[in-house]
């Protein structure tokens, strides 16, 4: 193999190509075909990509792209629009933008989780195994407060409830 230090003997490997092909970075025995050890710093990889290009981080089986993660900048100063986008197949499929607004089937969400959907279920809550499902929309972070709706499937029964003065329930 191949190992290049820092500094003279018994002074640390900064990169070593094990025998097997393993490259590790940070470290002198590499059980994978890429691993790196940051050591105290936090940061263990970065990609960095020319200005007016967005890095992206792709994974391939054999040469078939199948998927990418690629971290965006859409804007024309420094406080621009940054986001990280999750595709599959070369097709956006998620987004997570500066702001905390997930985007699922969508590149510009307008709320903390935005759902587009297309063919078949937009949004699909299974508990499956378990005695009821619950969904509740809250005002304040506590079930069953003022202002609150729950949808409550229990069995074969469906229930609505709106916690409110002059709530209706069914």
């Amino acid at each position: 193999g191949l190992t290049i230090y820092n500094g003279g003997v018994g002074s640390t490997a900064l990169l070593k190509v094990d025998s097997s092909g393993n490259v590790g970075i940070g470290t002198s025995s590499p059980t994978y075909t890429l691993q790196s050890n940051s050591g105290a710093s936090t940061t263990t990889a970065r990609l960095q990509a020319n200005a007016g290009v967005n890095p992206t981080l792709s994974y391939l089986r054999g040469v078939t792209d199948v998927a990418q993660v690629t971290g965006v900048f859409d804007g024309l100063n420094l406080n621009g629009y940054q986001a990280v986008s999750f595709s599959i197949a070369a097709s956006e499929k998620m987004r997570l933008t500066s702001a905390g607004y997930l985007g699922i089937g969508t590149s510009s969400p307008s709320s903390k989780l935005s759902v587009v959907g297309g063919n078949g279920s937009t949004l699909l809550l299974d508990n499956t195994g378990q005695q009821y499902t619950q969904l509740t929309i809250s005002n304040n972070g506590a079930a069953n407060s003022g202002g609150d709706i729950l949808l409550d499937a229990t069995g074969a029964t469906l229930g609505l409830r709106m916690f409110a003065v002059g709530a209706l329930t069914f």
